[in-house]
Parts: C-alpha cells; sequence; structure tokens
C-alpha cells in the first residue's frame, strides 16, 4: 500500500525536515529487532542520540514528508540488522555533501554479490531466496526507498563486498 501511494505520485504535506530527526525515527522502529538479535546501532550526526535535544544542530535540512523518509530509511535499516551477525555493528550518520544531505547505513553483514547490486531496489527482488525465508519480508523495501528518494528528488546507491557488509547512502536535495 505503501509502494502504491507513492508511486501515484498523491503527495502529502510537505515541510523542512532535519535528516537527523529521520535518523533517530528510523532507528528508534528498529530498535527492538537490533536488540533481540544482540546487533548495536550507532548514530553518528549532530544530535544523534535519541531522545537527545533537537534545539541545536539539527544537521542537514530537506524538504519533504518526514514519515516517508523515515519509513525509507527504516527499511534500510531494518534490513542492516536482518543480515547482520549476533555483536555486528550497523553504522547510520547524517552528513552533508556539497548541496546533498546524505543519510549513510553500513553494515558488517553478508554482503551483497556485484551480480545482484543493480537489482536490490527492484520489487520482489531477493538476493539469497533461502536466507530470505529465515529473515521475513515481502522484497518491496528497497523498492519503496527507491520510490521515496526519487520523489523526494534524490536517489540511493548501494556499495557492497561479498562477505563484507553493504553500505547504502539515501541523497537528498538540501
Amino acid at each position: 500500500l505503501e509502494l502504491s501511494e507513492i508511486e501515484s505520485g498523491v503527495q502529502r504535506e510537505l515541510h523542512e525536515v532535519a535528516l537527523t530527526d529521520v535518523m533517530r525515527d528510523a532507528v528508534g522502529r528498529v530498535a527492538e529487532l537490533a536488540s533481540r538479535g544482540e546487533i548495536a546501532i550507532e548514530m553518528i550526526g549532530p544530535q544523534a542520540s535519541i531522545g537527545s535535544d533537537t534545539s541545536g544542530d539539527r544537521g542537514p535540512i530537506v524538504t519533504g514528508d518526514g514519515h516517508q523518509l523515515a519509513s525509507a530509511v527504516g527499511n534500510i535499516v531494518e534490513n542492516a540488522v536482518k543480515y547482520s551477525e549476533p555483536g555486528a555493528v550497523v553504522h547510520v550518520a547524517v552528513r552533508e555533501e556539497g548541496a546533498w544531505g546524505e543519510i549513510v547505513v553500513a553494515d558488517e553483514g553478508a554482503g551483497i554479490p556485484q551480480a545482484d547490486l543493480d537489482r536490490v531496489f527492484e520489487r520482489f527482488y531477493r538476493v539469497d531466496r533461502a536466507r530470505s525465508r529465515r529473515t521475513g519480508g515481502t522484497g518491496l523495501g528497497l523498492s519503496i526507498v527507491r520510490h521515496v528518494a526519487e520523489a523526494h528528488g534524490g536517489q540511493v546507491s548501494v556499495d557492497s563486498v561479498e562477505g563484507q557488509g553493504a553500505t547504502f547512502v539515501l541523497r537528498l536535495p538540501l
């Protein structure tokens, strides 16, 4: 339903959104899953901790739908947690690069084979169908991420080395 809503082009009300707030919201949504899996999530950026005072440096500001952005980042962080082993750390960072605000999610998990990198944002595409049964999901999460990024004038990319983890970057215009 969420993907259909995004694809339909129906715009929710757009506001100024601090990417640090998006990061905290997304990590908060996944915190219980990470705790159960014994995965640590480290947030990097201005006012990065959950529950921190947001009156100071809010980090990069974009115009958008905070709910959609948090959902997109939450999908990336959830995947990072699901595909990491107990004791691993998932790093989530906010940064400003020129005219772009970026949220970067890096994990120490299984990684993505080079042959699959171009397809991970397709609907229902699963890299490892056997492992997918164990981790659950519909195969729509990264497709939603791509559509949210594009609907906000941005993009999402992935870099990965199989066996060494993956790094996803969501870039949005400031």
